[in-house]
């Protein structure tokens, strides 16, 4: 079963994965989906603000062009 991927948890997403971003960008650590993320993370951190922020750019440009957007792939960074 797959999780429907909405505008709305994409930006909420990105921006707990951006706050993420600040504190270990900081030296401090972050948790996150039950994870503790630190400054040897930072490259992950990376990543997943670069995938949100495209995921969310394929939401607003789907919105602006009266398209439905499709399926977006990737992961939206949800640890189990």
């Amino acid at each position: 079963m797959s999780a429907t991927i909405t505008l709305a948890t994409v930006q909420t997403d990105l921006a707990a994965w951006r706050a993420a971003l600040t504190a270990a960008s900081s030296g401090a650590s972050f948790s996150l989906n039950g994870r503790t993320l630190t400054r040897q993370n930072v490259s992950e951190i990376k990543r997943m603000v670069a995938e949100l922020s495209r995921q969310e750019r394929d939401f607003l440009d789907a919105s602006r062009t009266g398209k439905a957007a499709s399926r977006l792939g990737g992961s939206l960074g949800r640890f189990s």
